[in-house]
């Protein structure tokens, strides 16, 4: 994906990069946040693959809306 994300924004190389390592470090530190509020609130380690799987399903859910509007490739 850096190489596929760097490719498409050749003029700030740099720029992209740092965007998404930050994203992906980010995303980490919340998922372990997320894990780690699960467990202490008394749900256990069962409760946390569910609660992973939260995330991406609500994504997919606001990305299937029909009001969306999309910007065109160039």
């Amino acid at each position: 994906m850096q190489i596929n994300l760097v490719n498409l924004g050749k003029a700030l190389p740099n720029l992209i990069s740092t965007l998404n390592i930050s994203a992906f470090n980010a995303s980490n530190a919340l998922g372990s946040w997320v894990g780690g509020v699960v467990i202490s609130h008394g749900l256990g380690l069962t409760a946390v693959p569910p609660t992973a799987a939260l995330p991406p399903v609500l994504f997919v859910k606001f990305l299937t809306k029909k009001d969306l509007h999309y910007a065109q490739p160039v």
